[in-house]
């Protein structure tokens, strides 16, 4: 998987679960201030990446992660992604 691809799909993942449409997602995009994400839908964000990409992201990691790019940045790390 590409970081392009991978951002592709977390942009998916973002839509379905916090309701929101793909085309108004950028990498910027807080999950909170921009996308209206309440706490609760947050978690439920994580829970999905998690299932999604078969890892756990830690509490104080997900404290950390407030953005589409954090979360894409993290991912990459996490799943070893190169290019």
């Amino acid at each position: 998987m590409t970081k392009k691809e991978l951002l592709s799909k977390l942009t998916d993942i973002v839509s379905e679960v916090l309701n929101v449409k793909p085309e108004s997602i950028r990498v910027q995009s807080s999950f909170m201030k921009d996308l209206n994400a309440t706490y609760v839908d947050v978690g439920m964000l994580f829970m999905e990446v998690e299932d999604k990409f078969g890892l756990k992201i830690s509490n104080a990691e997900q404290a950390e992660i407030t953005n589409v790019q954090m979360l894409c940045d993290y991912l990459v790390k996490k799943l070893k992604i190169s290019r």
